[in-house]
């Protein structure tokens, strides 16, 4: 606030002159401000914390695939195939455990990157797919060949969602 008073010879007020502001308008932006601002760090920990969580994640989605693959081969022995069952039923459990602690992660990375959620992005196809061989177990020296040339297409990584890309490479 700031005014101007005019005053006569005597020095009484003859008239005032000032602005007033309104600094309500300013007080509630400035906490909108600080809210959004404290959402984004909820979104970058939540997104930092989905990153460190999915990695080992996928080793053990994979894993659990592949044991209740091992598993269902048929056992000679039929006590031994009782226990196998058990254990497919078991590990069906956990996987289904595991599925649900992914969606977690796909809802805390989300959190983190909403305006990224669902959306295509550029796909790094061998690097996928190697980390998706790698998950699956697979041990030894892979390689990873274009079945064309890659300097003859214009682009050789593809807009998908990532997200959904690598999980359909895991589960394939």
């Amino acid at each position: 606030m700031g005014g101007v008073t005019g005053r006569d010879a005597r020095g009484r007020p003859l008239r005032m002159s000032g602005t007033l502001a309104d600094v309500e308008a300013f007080h509630v932006l400035q906490e909108q401000l600080l809210a959004a601002t404290r959402l984004a760090s909820v979104g970058t920990l939540a997104a930092g914390l989905a990153h460190e969580i999915n990695n080992p994640l996928s080793w053990m989605l994979a894993n659990l695939d592949t044991a209740q693959e091992l598993l269902a081969t048929p056992a000679i022995d039929p006590a031994v195939a009782r226990r196998h069952a058990e254990l497919v039923g078991l590990l069906g459990e956990v996987l289904v455990g595991a599925e649900r602690i992914a969606g977690i992660v796909r809802a805390m990375r989300s959190l983190g990157r909403p305006e990224r959620a669902g959306q295509a992005q550029l796909v790094d196809v061998r690097g996928e797919l190697l980390d998706a061989i790698k998950a699956r177990g697979i041990h030894g020296e892979v390689s990873v060949k274009p079945l064309r040339d890659a300097a003859a297409t214009q682009s050789t990584r593809p807009l998908a969602d990532v997200a959904q890309w690598a999980h359909e490479l895991r589960n394939a």
